[in-house]
Parts: C-alpha cells; structure tokens; sequence
C-alpha cells in the first residue's frame, strides 16, 4: 500500500484476500466482470481522464437513481430495466475507471481484455 492507503499495481495476493469472500459476493464479482468485458466490447478498451470517468459514472448513477425513484413512486414507466442491472453497471465502470487510472499511472496503457 502507498502513503494514500491505495493498492499498488500488481500488489494484489488473492490469498489474503480471498477468504473473506463469500459465494454471494463471488457471483457479484463474477457479474461485474462480465459486465466489464461487455462494455469492453461495446466501447473498446479506453484510457479516459480523470474527469471523464466522472461523467460516465454519474450518467450511470442517474440511472440507478431513476430506477429507484421509479420503484419508491411507483412510477414504472420511467423504469427501464432492472435496478441490480444498473448497480452492476455502476461497479463495472467504476472498476473500468480504476483500470484505467492504475495503468495510466503505470505507463502500461490498458490491456485488452484476456492478456494478462
């Protein structure tokens, strides 16, 4: 870890981290990634600013936010899909950006999605 408290890149041991993992938490991991390699092969592989990460994550924000407003109103047409969908989208764009910032701050540039 750095003086801020963030990971390192390559800093990663999955034998500590593992054990605190559930099954539940796994599968949601597991949806995560999925979404990322999707996103991957919707938009390419990107190496955004800072600030426009924020954007991205805000407009995926905003959509978890209309699901909910439209499930507490009940206002069903403004819903236009699955709250759990638009969570997983947030986390996986979030992770994107993480991607991003990690390898930029590297000078590695961002692999593509299967390299290792």
């Amino acid at each position: 870890m750095t003086a801020l408290g963030t990971l390192e890149l390559g800093s990663y041991d999955p034998s500590v981290a593992a054990p605190d993992v559930t099954l539940q938490t796994f599968a949601v991991f597991q949806d995560v990634a999925a979404e990322r390699a999707r996103q991957d092969a919707e938009w390419g592989t990107t190496g955004h600013t800072p600030e426009v990460w924020l954007a991205i994550l805000t407009e995926e924000v905003g959509e978890v936010a209309r699901e909910v407003l439209g499930l507490r109103f009940g206002e069903a047409a403004k819903c236009h899909g699955d709250l759990r969908t638009e969570l997983v989208q947030v986390a996986a764009v979030a992770v994107s950006a993480i991607e991003s910032l990690d390898f930029g701050a590297a000078g590695l540039g961002r692999p593509s999605r299967g390299a290792s």
